[in-house]
């Protein structure tokens, strides 16, 4: 994907990939997640949907592909409001069946204040990074390493427009927000799970971009509250 540096777990170490178990010795990277506490993860329910799927958490590792270490999951919880169509509410919380023990890779971090809003006024102040494994370019899939990217977000009437755009539908309300980098989209349509970090807390989930990487400069973005 254009427009994205490569990241290291040491500087998001409360960043975790959520896997679908295919085997014992298989997995599939699905999305990412945040460490609220030593035993609760948050992450997009979008990306736990699937009934009956296997699913384990992977922390402290830069790579996808190899490293961390996996610890099984107790349950499942997404947002009682939550729509697949709308994505409203797309917000999960994942239970460990053991804590996890904290290290240089592995730490917590914090959610968003409440109440937070975007507007004409004072976008210019928001300035954050999204940072995911799902990451493309030039239509090929990523080598399955950590990647961040820098993003504006835009005044919320904007960000309407563009999810019209986008979606074809009109969307009113405050539960997205958009943001965008300067020369290049930062993420891609169908990239869910990603996530938006603005002074070191969440503030949401990717909900995707533009079908085709770079094509727009505007992202959308998914409040996690």
């Amino acid at each position: 994907m254009r427009g994205v540096e490569k990241a290291r777990i040491e500087d998001y170490p409360y960043l975790v990939q959520l896997v679908q178990k295919k085997s014992d010795s298989e997995g599939l990277y699905r999305c990412a997640g945040v460490i609220l506490d030593e035993s609760i993860i948050l992450t997009a329910a979008e990306c736990v949907k699937l009934k009956n799927a296997n699913f384990i958490i992977k922390v402290g590792t830069t790579d996808v592909n190899e490293g961390g270490l996996q610890n099984q999951i107790e349950g499942i919880v997404s947002h009682n409001l939550y729509d697949p169509v709308s994505l409203d509410y797309n917000v999960a919380l994942v239970k460990l069946k053991d804590a996890l023990k904290y290290s240089d890779t592995v730490q917590p971090i914090e959610l968003a204040d409440d109440g937070w809003e975007c507007n004409r006024t004072n976008y210019g102040s928001y300035r954050g990074s999204v940072v995911g494994w799902t990451w493309w370019g030039d239509d090929k899939p990523s080598n399955g390493l950590l990647k961040r990217s820098e993003l504006q977000v835009i005044p919320q009437k904007r960000c309407e427009d563009f999810w019209k755009i986008f979606r074809g539908t009109h969307r009113n309300n405050n539960k997205i927000f958009c943001a965008y980098k300067v020369d290049h989209c930062g993420i891609c349509g169908g990239e869910f799970g990603g996530i938006f970090i603005m002074n070191k807390k969440v503030y949401g989930f990717t909900l995707g971009g533009p079908r085709k990487c770079a094509v727009k400069k505007y992202c959308e973005l998914d409040k996690e509250k």
